[in-house]
């Protein structure tokens, strides 16, 4: 990890600000174990559940409008 925080900031000039284990995004094949940095903007598009929680969201504040007193 570190030495991939070292080439995106010395070799691209790229300043990830944001590291946390949620941002490391690890894929198995047939050549070992690889890890990758997300979030550079493209979390939300690795996140399985994202449409259900925007459909529960949009249910949620339907009911909250036409129920509020």
């Amino acid at each position: 990890i570190f030495r991939a925080l070292a080439y995106i900031h010395g070799t691209l000039g790229v300043c990830h600000r944001d590291i946390k284990p949620q941002n490391v995004l690890e894929e198995s094949d047939s050549s070992g174990m690889h890890k990758n940095f997300i979030d550079f903007g493209g979390g939300m598009r690795f996140c399985v559940g994202t449409d259900f929680t925007k459909m529960e969201m949009v249910v949620f504040l339907h009911y909250l409008v036409i129920n509020y007193r």
